[in-house]
């Protein structure tokens, strides 16, 4: 995980994506989700990390692990290898 968080790709969309704002990582049963450390009640953004074969959620036939989201916009950015530069 340590590898894919010291990416230049990864690094410099999670600077983006939070606007250099602290963020916290968040280690699911199957994912890394990173946050920022202070965020709005009524609006957050994620960005979800997945390992080969990962799942979002606590387990992997649950559907969600947050059933009070009412709407979620997500966006797939592609595979990061380690050393690679591109999606």
């Amino acid at each position: 995980m340590q590898e894919i968080l010291n990416n230049l790709l990864v690094k410099n969309q999670i600077k983006h994506f939070f606007k250099n704002k602290e963020i916290e990582i968040i280690e699911r049963p199957a994912s890394y989700i990173i946050k920022q450390t202070n965020e709005q009640e009524n609006k957050v953004a994620r960005l979800i990390l997945l390992p080969s074969k990962g799942f979002t959620a606590n387990k992997i036939n649950e559907t969600s692990s947050h059933p009070e989201t009412r709407k979620a916009k997500i966006t797939i950015k592609g595979a990061i290898r380690v050393n690679k530069k591109k999606f």
